[in-house]
């Protein structure tokens, strides 16, 4: 959502822009005009705007071809639509819906209720934007707290095809790769779990972890052979404070 929201106004007729414009500015409304389709089309593609006032009896391209112009279009899909129309015809308002628009209202009108469907249906759009937001934000923490085990994994079994001289202890590899294989499954199955949605849904952060033995720590090679048999490889602790690491768990999605 723009702030303030971002109206689009779409009239051939100059005369009811002004009148449109005139009603909205005192409610606080930002908005854009348009007197033919090709540029109501245009702006809506370049500004996003939070809702299209359209016009239906337009020459050239009427208010139902921009209509299905902008749901056709996934830049301006989910852009709600209120078509202006003196026309009553069940017939006109079953197209309109076709075509996509979300409400009409028919000339004259009250402005009154014009505002009323506008709050309503910026109201629905904001919903609809934080939960986009909020989708987005999940899955990015997803793939981060997914990531870290398979890091361990792919890092600690480059270890073992590397360690041509055997004094890497093996078993305490495997073990380590088998608790972050563990850990995704875990996780893979805490998340088809609809409660962790649900406390995404009600704050966007999420709750410490228990460490993983990879984020924590890390396999160093600080230089020669510590001594026969060995092949210089440690097991030392990787402070949580380096970029890219966390040892707590995930960070705010914001």
């Amino acid at each position: 959502m723009h702030n303030p929201p971002l109206l689009l106004l779409v009239d051939d007729v100059a005369e009811n822009l002004v009148l449109l414009e005139a009603i909205f500015a005192p409610e606080g409304y930002a908005t854009r005009s348009a007197e033919n389709g090709a540029d109501a089309l245009r702006i809506a593609r370049a500004e996003a705007p939070d809702l299209v006032l359209l016009d239906v009896l337009m020459p050239g391209q009427d208010g139902f071809a921009v209509c299905r112009s902008l749901r056709a279009d996934a830049a301006t899909r989910f852009i709600p639509v209120i078509m202006v129309t003196a026309l009553n015809e069940l017939e006109d308002r079953i197209q309109g819906l076709e075509a996509g628009a979300d409400d009409f209202i028919s000339k004259p009108f009250s402005d009154d209720l014009l505002l009323a469907k506008v709050r309503s249906l910026l109201r629905l759009k904001q919903s609809r934007d934080e939960l986009e937001a909020l989708k987005t934000d999940f899955a990015n923490m997803i793939v981060h707290d997914l990531r870290t085990p398979t890091h361990a994994i792919l890092g600690l079994a480059e270890l073992l095809s590397e360690d041509s001289a055997g004094g890497i202890d093996a078993r305490r590899m495997l073990d380590l790769i088998a608790t972050s294989a563990r850990k995704i499954d875990q996780q893979i199955t805490d998340f088809s779990r609809p409660a962790v949605w649900k406390r995404a849904a009600s704050n966007c952060r999420s709750a410490p972890t228990t460490s993983s033995p990879w984020p924590a720590a890390s396999w160093t090679r600080p230089g020669p052979a510590g001594g026969p048999g060995r092949s210089g490889w440690s097991w030392k602790p990787r402070p949580s404070s380096s970029p890219g690491w966390t040892a707590t768990g995930w960070a705010t999605c914001s």
